[in-house]
Formats: structure tokens, C-alpha cells, sequence
């Protein structure tokens, strides 16, 4: 199994980006909010594995977001685990209402309320999660899943995703 990662080639210089509020396209709604991130939310795409981060942005572009919401995408193309760069970190995200400026959001390709994720998809998020934890000094249990967030309605990262062993793995590598 290979790690391939792929920044976002198409994102502006840091000096020329504009914030957007969600909903919002227009140049007069800049919001110069920056992200603090103090935990993290895991996502699953509710779709194939091999869904690309070009898809997912177009998914969020026509709910009204400026880009992909996500920090960070995984995904599987062939047997092959890739991470895909999505907004940058100190960006204010889009993706658990609530909770946009002060975390980031990772997402998996994948359904996991059908499908159980496969194991280097799995070591991928440890890795990915994990180095996201020490950049920021976040701890294991400031790790949620998209439906343990206050008000969701959602099986975010699916109900066949265990989340307590997700934390409990964190912990062990922190």
C-alpha cells in the first residue's frame, strides 16, 4: 500500500485568499476570521472510496460554499491511500455547523454506515489525525465524529465507524 499526499495546486497564495462566509460568493462578504483549531471532526463522504476531492468540492460548491469545506480528504484509487490537502488549516472550515472556527474537519471517502473501512484507510487517518493532534496540541478526546457534534443530524463517519476506538488508537500514539 502507497501515501501519496497532494496539496491543493489550485488554492491562492495565503495573500490574495478571501474568506467567505457560507452562502456567500461575493467579494463585499469577506470575513478575515482565522481557525484555532482546538479539536477535530471526522467525516465520511457517503460514497464510493475512490470519490475524488474535485467531487467533493463541487458537492459544496453548490450547497453555497467557496470551496471544499474539509481540511483534509483520504481516499482509496486503486489500492493506492491518498490524502488530499482540502481548505488550508487556518482557514475557518465548512463542515460541522458550530464548530467551523475553531477545528478542522477530515473527511474519508467512503460509506461507513454500509461498509466497514479498510485497513490502510484506517492507518492513513491515525497518521492524519495523529499529526494534526501534535501541530496543535489537541488531545485524543477533543476527536469527534461529524454526528457526536451538538445538533447533528447525521450518521457522519457512519454508524459502522467506531469512534471510540478511534480515539482510544489516538491515544495510543499521542
Amino acid at each position: 500500500m502507497f501515501r501519496i499526499v497532494y496539496p491543493d495546486r489550485n488554492m491562492a497564495s495565503p495573500s490574495s485568499q478571501v474568506f467567505y462566509y457560507r452562502g456567500t460568493n461575493q467579494p463585499g462578504s469577506r470575513n478575515d476570521a482565522v481557525n484555532h483549531p482546538k479539536a477535530i471532526y471526522v467525516h465520511h463522504s457517503a460514497s464510493a472510496e475512490s470519490t475524488s476531492v474535485e467531487e467533493i468540492t463541487r458537492w459544496h460548491a453548490a450547497r453555497g460554499f467557496r470551496t471544499i469545506g474539509y481540511h483534509k480528504v483520504i481516499n482509496l484509487k486503486g489500492g493506492v491511500v491518498v490524502t488530499h490537502e482540502g481548505r488550508r488549516e487556518t482557514e475557518v472550515g465548512a463542515h460541522t455547523q458550530g464548530h467551523n472556527t475553531d477545528s478542522l474537519g477530515v473527511c474519508v471517502a467512503g460509506n461507513y454506515s454500509v461498509n466497514e473501512m479498510k485497513a490502510p484507510v484506517y492507518e492513513e487517518l491515525l497518521d492524519v489525525v495523529g499529526a494534526l493532534m501534535r501541530r496543535y496540541g489537541i488531545p485524543a478526546s477533543q476527536v469527534f465524529g461529524h454526528r457526536e457534534a451538538e445538533g447533528a443530524a447525521s450518521e457522519c463517519p457512519g454508524l459502522r465507524f467506531d469512534l471510540k476506538k478511534l480515539r482510544a488508537d489516538l491515544a495510543l500514539r499521542a
